[in-house]
């Protein structure tokens, strides 16, 4: 692990070992409606989860992200939050949305934060 500040390499001092993982799953709303056969794969790796992970699944569009999924630590339920992206009619800014939804964190500084993209 290589940590950069302006450019320059840093030492990391030392690792902390979060209690809680909160994982967020943000998917492009402009993709094709064909993604969602990989529905499945996303599902199983929502559900093999340590319980001990909040799960948040939200769709981007319009440079924000439509919350489907608050963070929580039923994984059924996150996993019923996936459906059909709208596709190409829906206007999206990833970079945005991702702005968005970092605004959204819960604020807990013990907590790990970490989010998986699935842009177009």
């Amino acid at each position: 692990m290589q940590f950069l500040k302006a450019k320059e390499a840093k030492q990391v001092a030392r690792w902390v070992k979060a209690e809680k993982l909160y994982l967020a799953i943000l998917i492009d709303d402009s993709l094709d409606s064909e993604v969602a056969s990989q529905w499945n794969d996303v599902r199983q790796f929502i559900l093999a989860q340590p319980q001990t992970t909040s799960i948040a699944v939200g769709y981007a569009s319009n440079a924000t992200v439509r919350v489907a999924q608050d963070f929580t630590t039923n994984h059924e339920l996150a996993a019923k939050a996936l459906r059909f992206p709208i596709g190409r009619s829906a206007e999206s800014s990833p970079y945005l949305s991702v702005i968005d939804w970092m605004k959204r964190w819960p604020r807990r500084e013990t907590h790990a934060r970490c989010f998986s993209f699935l842009p177009e």
